[in-house]
C-alpha cells in the first residue's frame, strides 16, 4: 500500500522539535517543552 502523503511535506532541520516544544507550551507543560528544546540543541549540534 502506498501512502501518497508520506513525503508530501518537508520540514527544515530542527523544525519538528520546535513544533513539539510549541505544542507542549500550548498545553501548559513547560518542563516537557524545555526538554524538547534541549534535545533539539544537543542533536543538531551533533549533526553539524
Amino acid at each position: 500500500m502506498t501512502w501518497p502523503f508520506l513525503y508530501s511535506f518537508a520540514l527544515s532541520e530542527g523544525r519538528v522539535y520546535d513544533l513539539f516544544a510549541g505544542l507542549h507550551t500550548a498545553l501548559g507543560d513547560s518542563e516537557v517543552s524545555k526538554r524538547w528544546t534541549a534535545t533539539q540543541t544537543r542533536l543538531l549540534a551533533l549533526a553539524s
